[in-house]
């Protein structure tokens, strides 16, 4: 397998604005190319300084991708009552998580601006709901919902991986 790695910051920068030169979005490139990100979390979801390129993408990716690019488009006031525009760090941290989150078969979520420039990222399926909130400043939090057990659980993202897992395993 073919890999190399970059700095989040210069993907990250590449990735969601268009490029002065050819006046093409680098997320664009990015998400046609047959690479994807291989992101190590540290221990309680930090934002990682490199990411590892590999060969082949999930399938849930290229989607997500799209979809918070179309977010990171959204004018101030997107919702006309006075929104933020979504936050450049909030969407590489979202992508990030997702990526050492989910398998490589998980189902795609749906992506939603939060007006105070953060991002959710959720799935209900199967009578069940989880929820991952990305607000633009304090802690990534996580809400998980199955209607036959009428079992509910909210919290943190930090220390709750294992956990997080079992309930994508339960959408797929």
């Amino acid at each position: 397998m073919a890999t190399s790695t970059v700095a989040t910051a210069g993907l990250t920068d590449g990735l969601f604005r268009q490029k002065p030169q050819s006046g093409v979005s680098g997320a664009t490139v990015f998400a046609r190319s047959n690479e994807r990100p291989v992101c190590t979390a540290k221990s309680g979801w930090e934002f990682q300084d490199t990411v590892e390129i590999p060969e082949a993408l999930p399938k849930w990716f290229g989607a997500t991708l799209r979809k918070i690019t179309e977010l990171l488009q959204l004018a101030p006031n997107w919702d006309g009552y006075g929104a933020s525009e979504v936050r450049q760090d909030v969407a590489a941290k979202t992508l990030t998580v997702l990526w050492n989150l989910l398998e490589s078969d998980s189902p795609t979520p749906n992506v939603v601006p939060l007006s105070d420039g953060g991002i959710q990222v959720e799935w209900h399926r199967h009578g069940c709901s989880l929820e991952l909130e990305f607000p633009a400043s304090g802690a990534a939090s996580f809400y998980y919902y199955e209607e036959a057990t009428d079992k509910e659980s909210e919290g943190i993202l930090a220390g709750s991986v294992d956990q997080l897992r079992a309930y994508t395993a339960s959408l797929a």
